[in-house]
């Protein structure tokens, strides 16, 4: 399993976490840095049974800060859309690690920072992971939800996490 964070703060806690047991690598926010990551594994030859577990922090529009979850479907974030019908998405397996949350709840990919939704039912929001999973079979995500939609509550839980 390879794993892998945006940012330095969410690979720092990764190290923290897992230890030396797998490989960690921090690949850099957003679409483009998502994408380049999978690029990078196919040109250096990674089966693409390989799996690939995304770690970091996520926005959700309920779950309290804090809440683990894994994510059991990755789609698209469109503000503009009407969610009524649940997700259209690519659904997605748990993380195969003892210690992966249990709870599964659909992951929307946006290129910016979520600040509003409309989806009512519990969902977390993030920067990479759609674009990731759009090419590599085998990913997974084990994210942390640091705030529910505020970029302020954002930098102080990153903060918060990343002090101990």
């Amino acid at each position: 399993m390879i794993i892998l964070t945006a940012m330095k703060r969410e690979y720092e806690l990764a190290r923290k976490v897992f230890g030396d047991k797998y490989e960690i690598r921090n690949i850099g926010v957003g679409p483009r840095n998502a994408i380049k990551a999978a690029k990078r594994l196919i040109d250096e030859g990674a089966a693409c049974n390989t799996e690939v577990m995304m770690f970091g922090f996520v926005g959700s529009n309920v779950l309290p800060k804090g809440t683990q979850v894994y994510a059991s479907a990755s789609s698209f974030h469109n503000p503009v859309a009407k969610y009524e019908n649940g997700i259209d998405g690519l659904p997605l397996d748990r993380p195969k690690l003892e210690s992966a949350p249990a709870q599964g709840v659909p992951c929307f990919t946006s290129a910016d920072f979520v600040t509003s939704t409309n989806i009512k039912s519990p969902a977390i929001f993030d920067m990479e992971l759609g674009f990731f999973a759009e090419i590599w079979p085998n990913v997974t995500c084990w994210g942390i939800v640091s705030d529910n939609l505020d970029g302020e509550e954002f930098e102080e839980f990153v903060e918060r996490m990343t002090r101990r």
